[in-house]
């Protein structure tokens, strides 16, 4: 989506990360002198790559599943006999999602596909606990939380299956603002150009939050917040695009 401007046009994308679709637009936006309303370069190709990200949050004490490269020997490592889940490195809901009840079986899998197809995959251990997500506003470090969400993911056959959010059900009652605020702020400390709407997908397990995803970008649980007559999620977004005015009013 472009809002028209006087040039430089000024982007706000809904795009996935898959195969790098969200940040090969984004670097055109922004090849092309126009300016993007999001999450910088950087963060984009970082949030893109799972098993990049996933190795950040651990270096900063951040919850967030063991994630091993199925390009990187995997079959050879003892590992736990437990379930796993299986998924592109670069994916988006749930896309090519899969759960193994074992070691055994995630391996038979991973053997039967092309080196190329196992290459682009990770594996993770699969958590117990509820899906949400975190639906945050970031500019220029200060965060607004907009909504906590309830992620609805099916298991067919050892395929995942997402089927959108909903918000303020029962079981996002049992995740505080005040959990939600400091989870977004642990995030926005150790990745760093995160702007715009962003999203933090994590299990809710016993022990607490674990962190599953990052999305730089808007999410579907846009789609229920619009809904909210209490907040309009529109409106810091608009009132980002004001000051884009009067900043260019007085350059002009």
């Amino acid at each position: 989506m472009a809002v028209l401007f006087k040039k430089p046009f000024v982007f706000l994308l809904i795009a996935p990360e898959t195969d790098n679709i969200l940040l090969s637009l984004q670097q055109q936006v922004i090849a092309a002198n126009n300016l993007y309303l999001g999450c910088s370069i950087e963060a984009t190709s970082f949030c893109t790559d799972k098993f990049q990200c996933s190795e950040q949050l651990l270096n900063k004490g951040i919850a967030t599943p063991v994630t091993f490269s199925a390009a990187d020997g995997l079959l050879d490592q003892c590992l736990l006999d437990q379930p796993y889940v299986v998924k592109p490195q670069d994916g988006a809901g749930c896309l090519d999602t899969l759960k193994f009840d074992s070691i055994q079986q995630t391996r038979q899998y991973l053997i039967s596909l092309p080196k190329k197809a196992r290459d682009k995959l990770i594996v993770q251990p699969y958590l117990d606990g509820p899906a949400l997500s975190v639906s945050l506003y970031v500019e220029q470090n200060n965060i607004e939380l907009l909504s906590i969400n309830q992620q609805l993911i099916e298991q067919q056959a050892q395929q995942f299956v997402f089927h959108g959010c909903q918000v303020n059900t029962i079981v996002t009652k049992k995740f505080t603002d005040q959990q939600a605020t400091q989870l977004a702020n642990l995030i926005d400390r150790a990745i760093a150009g995160l702007s715009g709407y962003v999203g933090i997908d994590f299990i809710l397990t016993k022990q607490g939050p674990v962190v599953v995803d990052i999305n730089p970008r808007l999410t579907t649980a846009y789609v229920n917040l619009a809904t909210n007559k209490q907040r309009n999620p529109a409106l810091p977004l608009w009132q980002h695009l004001q000051r884009l005015q009067q900043q260019e009013a007085y350059y002009a």
